[in-house]
């Protein structure tokens, strides 16, 4: 060897290796993370060849006695040759081990290899494998090991070790309470055909049901993966052009998966979101009916295949598009988890129901206790609304498609069917359908060609085939036992029908044939050409409604995630509706508390004397289904003489039930609950409570209602803190996961409350060790003085604080810690000193830390400022008295079990610091002008010895949170977009606090999404940042005014933040099958190696926003699609010349659409004077919106600005 001129050596040119050649052929999964490396497997055959593993062996083979050994490599041992060279055996030691294992039969088969099985092998015994070597063969192995899939095997069961051979996966993905649904691509060599198809939807099963998480949850999602698993396989014959394909259903360990094709087109909702008003023309509307005939026919095969099927839950959401050379694509019907034989019992002893409510057909409610099979007809009905929707969308657009179904809701909170039932269980189509189809027949472009026209001739179809009440005449065939039929065969209550019959789904696309029929011979029956031009679409309520009387109603919170919502809210709204608040009979804590010796069952008795008629003398009010049926004059009549009835007509006036609207009504028992029922709808929230007495002589038939207070003791009273204190008992000893996480910091400080009989209290540094629990406060400021920490009087305050001259509120606190028996109390104004000469930008930021590792949190919801007090006279309690002979005393009581108005809607919960302290919190004790409540993971419980369960209002009372926001909520967006759309709206006596006052919860998501962020945005490089920089000025806000930091604030909020500014946000919704995220021309802000930093208060300095910014151009420009919102509105004088945009994101292109028309989400910026850093221009965020790229100097290159 020569050396070269500067010392180097020169290395000779090695062959590459065997192993060299495997390693260079990995591909990489991307599925999981980190990534890992797979060997695809046409290259384990190109690479394991005859010769290959001759030239490995060649030293130690026997060309005549070892052929046999290649051979069995070969054919047999691939994937165990490549794992053995992987593992670094190589030369006589790779013979010899070879030689065993085709001794002992030990091949391919025999792979994947577990520890335990691989030392009990007598292949594997011996010194050679040691450790190490175990290790690395079990380890290696798994390269090899990435699974094919094929038509033929659709249950395919992995070990948790196994890789995804998904060579690439998508940054968006579609989240669902129980489910996320990535799109990615099959490595071509481990697909059965490699043009199978190019992409694949992964569907992952989360198992959200439930409210809470569960100890096990693998039980549960099991389940749910087997159930839907063995319906699509049941359906797996049934290959029809519009039924969504399954490719494979895959358990991997603890994980559950189903593959699908992938629909490029998104659902048939996307479609509308994507087209908001579409241009329609004649083959347009030609595709449309032609793709729902095709569906008709799909549902024909389903409905008579085998022993014939239903879907049970057909919806936009769950008819998924493809595209094709068509505007409309190829339709088909996916979900078909859901999917049962015809003669499967429907209702669940639990009564759960399978399908969505909106598409629910009438007799889903009509004969939910029966015993018999749900109708195919089931699914006709659900295609009547959708089709109805169609024709909505196309004659309207999307915005009055969501208006109509607005107007549809029975509250504001919940979806309703296309029907309603009424007291005598009859059910008949919605007053809002019916008018809605009325308007549309009026329309000109069914009134218009004579009436000949398509629109009009589909309408119809609804009306008089789809959409009716009545299901056709019996027709059973018997198949062994079992009678198929089309129809319930149990006779059908009395009925007006809405038009004939409803149709089968052969009817249903004879009819479409039929309108196919009519175009060929006229193509001017598809489309009048008649322009659409202000024509208005059907009004948004058709129909009066007595909701807005109703009190304590709950914003819907899906609203949240709309352009133009009405109200803020989410999380902690009013009181959830029948189907979220939920008031179990519970019986075994209120027994618990009458056992105590110490707990009179004086408490219990009511206090009055009770007058009753001869109807209401004799209710058994205790039976289930139980029910009360009024004529309001009769009520009105009966009570000067019946306390009663006085009682009930009372209620009615409140609820402003006018007996010249409403003739009768229904008090309904649901639980020990009472509900008004009216011939228009159903009142959720209940009026009147039944409680009884804990008497042990209580028959069995009272043993279903629950023991509880009529009358509430007095506040601080003996009685009133036997409740409390065995609240926290019963936590303690049953709900493992509400205790506080005993490995953080201790508060700085905290009050020594000392004991029951202490005159003085005295403040006290926590320290390294100490280990002690303690209660905090949560409480509202209110007016000044406030009584405070400051550094002049700390000195006194560790020596002793004068009881006497704390507030009234305070004094409350001390008083409740120690009657509950422990010795420290935390209270922000006294543990943290004040004044800027205090540590309150310290302490501010450890709220995780001080209110999760409290052992109870009090909070002072009654109380309107620190003088005012908790500990309060409550109003009686309205409540009457039903003594019948021979049985214990029972109480009817004014309903005031009402967590949603006096907590989540009280004072104290309007206080922008509260937030976090509830959402932080292990469980509270929540002190209200009416009761008491207790909150934990496991629910609300009342004073009143009632138990509720909140679906949806109490996620941040849950002590894990956001764990079940996110699974029920559907992801990480909307549980942020509605967190921060709601704390948006709360109060601050200084609003310089908005980032600070939320920095505990902040930290908290930031560490749950393992993400980057900080100012109320994250970023997890897939899609969060932009999402969360969409924020704009709530519909409710004329102007976002800016905050004005106080000189000494250590935190600088940028614009691109709304913690910047005053006033409430909502979010743009970018779609997620829709939309494409901007990732050349935005970046985050914050470096790759800041995952879990939290910039908004670790950060010191300015934390800017790079980006691309360009010029509009608004000239001669119009177009609904377009919409900016800006921050605050600008001043007359200010020229739009000076408003440029950063893209954010853009709704994804269709087939031959250009960049000018799309749809291009926008951050608005303008330039701080000329200021210019790095040679970027720097700017402030304005506003933000969506415009038309036409709107956009997209001829021109952008300029680089930092948004400040």
């Amino acid at each position: 060897m020569q050396s070269g001129s500067r010392g180097e050596i020169e290395l000779p040119i090695q062959t590459p290796t065997l192993a060299d050649l495997i390693v260079g052929s990995y591909a990489i999964g991307v599925f999981d993370n980190p990534p890992r490396v797979f060997l695809p497997q046409s290259f384990l055959s190109e690479l394991i060849t005859k010769a290959a593993v001759a030239g490995e062996l060649e030293e130690n083979l026997d060309i005549d006695n070892d052929s046999g050994l290649v051979n069995y490599i070969v054919e047999s041992a691939k994937r165990v040759f490549a794992t053995a060279i992987i593992s670094a055996v190589d030369g006589s030691n790779l013979y010899m081990l070879m030689k065993r294992f085709q001794e002992n039969e030990f091949d391919d088969r025999c792979l994947p290899l577990k520890r335990n099985a691989m030392l009990a092998l007598s292949c594997f015994q011996g010194k050679f494998w040691n450790e190490h070597r175990t290790h690395k063969f079990l380890h290696s192995q798994w390269v090899f090991l990435a699974p094919v899939f094929s038509k033929s095997q659709f249950k395919i069961d992995l070990e948790p070790e196994h890789i995804f051979p998904f060579t690439w996966v998508s940054n968006v993905t579609k989240e669902g309470a129980c489910s996320i649904v990535y799109q990615a691509t099959i490595h071509e060599s481990h697909q059965e055909d490699p043009t199978w198809m190019a992409n694949v939807a992964i569907k992952k099963i989360n198992g959200g049901w439930d409210l809470l998480p569960t100890i096990d949850e693998e039980e549960p999602v099991n389940k749910e993966w087997e159930a839907e698993a063995r319906a699509l396989d049941h359906i797996s014959g049934l290959n029809h052009r519009n039924i969504y394909q399954r490719i494979a259903a895959i358990k991997r360990g603890k994980e559950h998966y189903f593959m699908f094709e992938w629909a490029d087109g998104g659902s048939l909702e996307d479609f509308w979101k994507d087209n908001p008003r579409p241009n329609l023309d004649p083959g347009f509307i030609k595709e449309i009916v032609m793709q729902l005939r095709d569906l008709a026919d799909a549902l024909h095969e389903l409905h008579n295949y085998g022993r014939s099927y239903r879907h049970g839950d057909l919806k936009p959401e769950k008819i998924l598009r493809f595209k094709d050379a068509t505007r409309v694509g190829v339709l088909k019907i996916a979900g078909m988890g859901l999917v049962r034989r015809h003669t499967e019992l429907i209702w669940p002893p639990t009564g759960t129901r399978y399908g969505s409510v909106r598409y629910e057909p009438p007799e889903v409610v009509t004969h939910k206790t029966s015993e018999e099979s749900r109708s195919r007809l089931y699914d006709i009905w659900s295609m009547g609304c959708i089709t109805l929707e169609i024709i909505v969308w196309l004659l309207y657009g999307y915005h009055d498609l969501m208006k109509f179904n607005d107007s549809i809701k029975s509250s504001v909170e919940e979806s309703s069917p296309y029907f309603k039932v009424g007291n005598d269980n009859v059910a008949k189509v919605h007053p809002v359908v019916r008018a809605c189809m009325d308007h549309i027949f009026k329309d000109p472009e069914c009134t218009g060609n004579g009436g000949n026209i398509a629109i009009r001739d589909l309408l119809h179809i609804v009306k008089t085939n789809l959409l009716v009440i009545h299901p056709p005449p019996l027709r059973a065939s018997i198949s062994g036992n079992v009678a198929v039929t089309d129809t319930d065969s149990r006779r059908f209550p009395a009925y007006q029908p809405f038009g004939q019959t409803r149709a089968t789904a052969s009817h249903f696309r004879k009819l479409l044939d039929d309108m196919i029929g009519k175009g060929k011979e006229d193509e001017r029956y598809w489309f009048t050409g008649i322009s659409r031009e202000n024509l208005k679409g059907p009004p948004s309520h058709m129909i009066p409604s007595t909701s807005a009387n109703r009190q304590n109603q709950l914003v819907d919170f899906t609203a949240r995630m709309r352009d133009a919502p009405t109200q803020p809210g989410l999380l902690t709204q009013p009181a959830p509706t029948s189907r979220q608040n939920e008031f179990p009979v519970d019986n075994s804590f209120a027994n618990s508390l009458f056992n105590d010796q110490n707990t009179s069952q004086e408490s219990i008795q009511g206090t009055n004397i009770t007058k009753f008629c001869g109807k209401c003398s004799n209710m058994d009010l205790w039976l289930p289904q139980f029910r009360i049926e009024d004529t309001l004059s009769e009520l009105e009549q009966n009570s000067a003489n019946c306390d009663f009835c006085k009682f009930r007509w009372q209620l009615c006036k409140d609820l402003n039930l006018h007996r010249e609207i409403f003739s009768s009504i229904l008090f309904d028992r649901r639980e020990s609950m009472l509900r008004i029922i009216t011939p228009m709808e159903r009142y959720d929230n209940p009026v009147l409570s039944i409680c009884r007495s804990p008497d042990p002589k209580t028959p069995l038939s009272m043993l279903s209602i629950q023991i509880g207070l009529p009358q509430l003791p007095a506040a601080g009273s003996d009685q009133h803190l036997r409740i409390l204190r065995l609240w926290l008992k019963h936590c303690d000893e049953n709900h493992p996961g509400c205790r506080p996480l005993g490995t953080a910091m201790l508060p700085t400080r905290l009050i020594d409350v000392g004991g029951s009989s202490s005159t003085t209290i005295n403040l006290y540094e926590t320290q390294k060790d100490d280990t002690m629990k303690y209660i905090a406060l949560s409480h509202p400021w209110g007016a000044p003085p406030h009584f405070c920490t400051f550094t002049s009087n700390i000195e006194e305050y560790k020596r002793s604080i004068d009881f006497a001259k704390l507030p009234i509120t305070f004094q409350n606190a001390v008083s409740m810690t120690r009657e509950l028996g422990y010795r420290y109390l935390w209270i922000d104004s006294i543990c943290i000193i004040q004044g800027p000469d205090g540590d309150f930008n310290k302490e501010a930021k450890r709220m995780e830390d001080v209110f999760g590792s409290a052992y109870c949190v009090l909070a002072a919801s009654s109380a309107k400022g620190q003088s005012d007090g908790f500990l309060k006279k409550r109003d009686e309690r309205e409540h009457l008295t039903f003594i019948r002979e021979g049985l214990p005393p029972f109480y009817i009581c004014r309903f005031i079990d009402d967590f949603g108005q006096h907590v989540l809607e009280g004072s104290l919960n309007k206080r922008g610091w509260v937030l976090q302290e509830r959402a932080l919190a292990r469980r509270t004790i929540y002190f209200t002008n009416k009761q008491t409540y207790w909150e934990c993971g496991s629910g609300v419980r009342c004073e009143t010895l009632a138990k509720m369960h909140h679906k949806f209002a109490s996620f941040v009372g849950d002590p894990n949170f956001p764990e079940a926001a996110i699974k029920v909520l559907g992801g990480k967006i909307p549980l942020y977009q509605n967190l921060y759309t709601h704390y948006s709206r709360l109060k601050f006596p200084r609003y310089s606090d908005r980032p600070i006052a939320i920095a505990g919860l902040e930290k908290l998501l930031i560490r749950t999404f393992d993400t980057r962020g900080g100012f109320g945005v994250f970023d997890d490089g897939r899609g969060l940042l932009h999402r969360s920089l969409l924020w704009n000025r709530g519909s409710d806000e004329a102007s976002l005014d800016k905050i004005t930091s106080p000189a000494d604030s250590q935190i600088m909020v940028p614009t691109w933040s709304w913690m910047a500014f005053k006033g409430g946000i909502d979010y743009l919704d970018l779609p997620f099958d829709g939309g494409d995220l901007e990732e050349q021309e935005i970046r985050f802000p914050w470096t790759p190696d800041s995952r879990g930093v939290w910039p908004t208060g670790d950060q010191g300095g300015v934390v800017e926003l790079s980006a691309v910014a360009r010029d509009l151009d608004f000239t001669g420009k119009t177009g609904a699609e377009s919409k900016l919102i800006y921050d605050h509105l600008p001043n007359s004088g200010d020229s739009s010349q000076s408003v440029k945009c950063v893209i954010v994101g853009r709704l994804r292109e269709d087939a031959g659409q250009s960049e000018q028309t799309r749809i291009h989400y926008v951050l608005l910026v303008t330039a701080k004077a000329s200021y210019i850093t790095e040679g970027a221009l720097v700017c402030e965020r304005v506003g933000v919106g969506h415009l038309l790229g036409q709107w956009i100097r997209l001829d021109q290159p952008g300029i680089p600005v930092r948004i400040r």
